[in-house]
């Protein structure tokens, strides 16, 4: 099988199968091995922006040019990151042992599922309908009967879920893409995403973010380093203490102006 690279200096951005890679899965029956060196970490991430994407085949972003940061801060080589659609990143998340994942939101639902690093930025998610079109009141719950796109198993498509969309009217898609495009030819009449994420990428897309509007904020948390749990609290501590030396510097404060803006 192919693995397509580009490299970005010592910046490595792989898109890989899972099926293919020689990672170690971990079996339900098995417990998982303790990984105790930082060389050992596996970094993954999806397409995010403006927090983690690819620009003239290279991987940018907030949360990257952190990383960076940190592996700086600790004294170690930039590491490999594997870039993935993001249903397929959360599993590696789930059963890989010493696998980051980045950006992930950290929420009470997930608070035990992982270890954490962070945090990165704060990130409000909203149901965004086409403009000019009537939305749901922000206090009114869900509008019933409407079509929902989410990107499958992204903390938005777990908010509709949990607020009780019908499945009948949920399309988990894989991307972002595909859920802009499908709001875009009305087929359907609202994405649940990210706020900042959903209007970068239309731009990106080539379409007219003026087109769009958020009609309804569904919560706001933070955005982490998510770290499987077979990585030791001894390589996590480091990793936390470099993240809180990185956020007291001058330039964490520039690329949060440079990225948010």
């Amino acid at each position: 099988m192919e693995r397509r690279c580009s490299h970005n200096f010592r910046f490595l951005v792989c898109s890989i199968l899972l099926g293919s890679s020689s990672l170690t899965v971990i079996r339900a029956d098995q417990p998982p091995p303790v990984v105790d060196d930082l060389s050992a970490l596996v970094w993954i991430t999806e397409e995010y922006e403006p927090y983690n994407f690819t620009q003239n085949g290279e991987l940018t972003g907030l949360s990257v040019e952190i990383a960076r940061l940190i592996w700086k801060e600790i004294g170690v080589a930039e590491k490999p990151v594997l870039l993935f659609p993001w249903a397929r990143g959360y599993k590696m998340l789930e059963t890989i042992p010493g696998t980051v994942l980045f950006a992930t939101a950290r929420t009470p639902e997930r608070e035990r599922l992982f270890k954490w690093v962070g945090p990165i930025a704060t990130n409000r998610y909203a149901l965004i309908g086409r403009a000019g079109e009537t939305g749901p009141a922000a206090s009114a719950g869900l509008p019933p009967g409407r079509r929902i796109a989410a990107v499958r198993r992204d903390v938005a498509e777990n908010l509709v879920i949990k607020a009780g969309i019908a499945a009948s009217l949920l399309s988990s898609v894989d991307s972002i893409d595909i859920a802009i495009r499908m709001l875009d030819q009305g087929r359907v009449d609202y994405v649940a995403y990210g706020e900042r994420s959903f209007f970068t990428t239309a731009s990106l897309l080539g379409l007219d973010p003026t087109r769009f509007q958020a009609r309804m904020i569904l919560s706001e948390s933070s955005l982490y380093f998510a770290i499987n749990h077979s990585v030791s609290d001894r390589i996590v501590l480091i990793l936390q203490n470099a993240m809180d030396v990185v956020a007291q510097k001058p330039g964490f404060r520039q690329l949060q102006e440079r990225y948010l803006r």
